[in-house]
């Protein structure tokens, strides 16, 4: 179209200059004739003919691309605001996982903790191998968990400390000391079975005082000899004796619903002043826990206080009865 323009242009731009030529030579008719001339009114013509389709084509390139550009940005937007909400779900995604990592094990510790403030100290901490603000939390919990453990292992020991203790006091006898002992302390530590020997100074042996769970007492032994036996052995080195594992057919521990071997057999000296007053032989399903130990380590002091103060009391009594009978033998020769 612009050749065109170009060319039909350049013939119409000759005609007017020759006409122009023409009326300058005062030849005004030939110039008239020449510019209304069918060749140069073709040539004008053709050049506005070309001139509209190069406007036209110009136009519709100009339209093409508006509407290529327009298309363009709506397909960009488009792509924006799916990028845009893909990366809101992905946020979201990540998010989710964030919070799933951090809130899931602060709900987990919580809960720990509040089961240590129920009174369940025996659950399991999670998450302390984490290397994290969590792990480190969660190691204090541990830390937490192994006071308040401490804490209630020794309000348990007082506690059952000072109700056996008020009990040992109510007793009259020897006798009703043992059984007594044994009753109250053979379900707090899980004693199968339990003998109560006291010591005879005089006759230099270990006489049965009291038994626990045993089914015909009569089967005990109910004299020990310094040496003889566990027990014996035990009063003739004032010390305790501790057997773990036994032979199964060392001792059965029985019930009415069946009979098993125990797991640690325990002769204990009870002293007072390095005096030995007693031996306490006793078998446990189980091994000693280190509340249990606690508990009978601090019971025997009590132990051998109570036997002592016992032994005062008949010594006393004792005594009274004599004084009595001198009483009445010196009235009588009077």
């Amino acid at each position: 179209n612009l050749a065109a323009f170009e060319e039909s242009y350049g013939i119409y731009q000759r005609s007017i200059d020759t006409a122009i030529s023409l009326v300058r030579g005062g030849q005004t008719d030939a110039a008239q004739n020449l510019v209304g001339g069918v060749s140069s009114q073709k040539a004008g013509a053709e050049a506005s003919d070309a001139l509209k389709r190069l406007v036209h084509a110009k136009e519709e390139l100009a339209r093409w691309r508006f509407d290529d550009a327009k298309s363009r940005a709506d397909a960009s937007t488009f792509h924006s605001v799916v990028l845009l909400c893909l990366a809101l779900l992905f946020g979201a995604l990540v998010w989710m996982l964030v919070a799933q990592s951090v809130f899931a094990p602060l709900e987990r510790l919580r809960r720990a903790v509040e089961q240590l403030a129920a009174g369940e100290f025996d659950h399991h901490i999670p998450y302390c191998e984490y290397n994290s603000e969590v792990g480190a939390l969660a190691r204090s919990v541990v830390v937490l968990q192994g006071e308040a453990q401490k804490m209630e292992a020794q309000r348990w020991i007082k506690s059952h400390q000072a109700s056996i203790s008020n009990e040992l006091q109510l007793a009259r006898s020897f006798t009703d000391l043992a059984n007594t002992f044994l009753s109250l302390v053979a379900p707090l530590i899980k004693v199968g079975h339990g003998v109560f020997y006291i010591m005879e100074e005089e006759q230099s042996q270990l006489r049965l005082l009291g038994s626990y769970a045993y089914r015909e007492r009569k089967s005990l032994s109910q004299h020990f000899k310094l040496g003889q036996g566990l027990v014996g052995q035990c009063a003739l080195e004032r010390s305790p004796i501790i057997i773990t594992q036994p032979p199964a057919d060392y001792i059965r521990i029985g019930s009415s619903l069946g009979e098993a071997s125990p797991r640690t057999i325990a002769v204990l000296p009870v002293m007072r002043n390095e005096r030995l007053l007693a031996v306490l032989e006793i078998a446990t399903f189980e091994h000693f826990g280190p509340s249990e130990q606690a508990l009978l380590d601090a019971l025997m002091p009590i132990l051998a206080m109570s036997l002592e103060i016992l032994e005062r009391n008949g010594k006393t009594q004792k005594l009274l009865l004599e004084t009595q009978h001198q009483a009445e033998n010196m009235e009588r020769q009077a």
